[in-house]
Formats: structure tokens, sequence, C-alpha cells
């Protein structure tokens, strides 16, 4: 645990450091808040982790757009967030949305998308639903 502990600190600093040289809402600090949010979430600390990823997604929209393969990544953690913390609904629209940004961009074989897609598919058969949208070529 001391070492989990740790971890999170050493991110928390980062990020710190990140966000006073280069801004709150500079790219590669908004990467550092991503890695110290999934950090939280892996640590069982979701209430964080979400607060986290809604205020990078909401960076990332306004610095760069809603339709960006960045803001697609956070709508996808936020929806694993969502699901961990038993949001179904929450983290089933966020995942779709995530996936329908990637296939606007056509960046279905980008790193993070096979996750995005596994995500919705648990989420979906956690609802009882069949996961058509999660399958691979499938418009989300």
């Amino acid at each position: 645990r001391g070492d989990r502990a740790k971890a999170i600190e050493r991110m928390r600093r980062s990020h710190a450091v990140f966000a006073g040289a280069l801004g709150p809402e500079h790219p590669s600090t908004l990467m550092v808040l991503n890695a110290l949010a999934s950090v939280l979430e892996i640590n069982a600390q979701l209430d964080e982790a979400l607060a986290l990823l809604e205020r990078g997604l909401a960076a990332a929209e306004r610095t760069a757009g809603a339709e960006t393969f960045d803001a697609a990544i956070y709508r996808c953690n936020l929806g694993q967030v969502l699901r961990e913390r038993g949001d179904l609904a929450g983290s089933a629209a966020m995942l779709q949305r995530g996936l329908a940004i990637f296939a606007h961009l056509h960046a279905e074989d980008r790193p993070g998308v096979d996750s995005c897609r596994t995500e919705l598919a648990e989420t979906l058969r956690q609802t009882g639903q069949r996961s058509v949208t999660a399958s691979r070529g499938a418009p989300p």
C-alpha cells in the first residue's frame, strides 16, 4: 500500500510541475493529469479520478475541440470510471461517444481504441445488452 501511495504522490508532483511550467491546459499537462487519474482509478479512488477526468475532458475540449482524439480518450477513460462506480448508463453513453469520435476521425486502429471497445462491451454485458456497437468496424 505504501508503494501505491508513493506513486500517487509522485504523479501529483509531476502534474504540479507540468502545470506550473506549461500551464494547466497544455496538452502535456493534460496527459499527466490523465495518467494521475488512471493511477487513482487503479487504487479505487474513483471520485477523485472521475473529477480529474471531467476536468481534463473540459480542458481538452476547450483547447482543441470536442471532436479530437484526446477528447475521445478522456471519454473512454471516463466511461470506465463511471462503470466502476455503478453508472452503467453514463458509462455506455461516454464510451459510445468516444468510439463515435474515433470513427469520425478514422482512428479506429490507433492505440486506446480497442480498450474503449472492450470497456463498452463489458458495460453492455453488465446491462444485459448485446454489444453490436462494440465490435470492430461497427459504427458506434
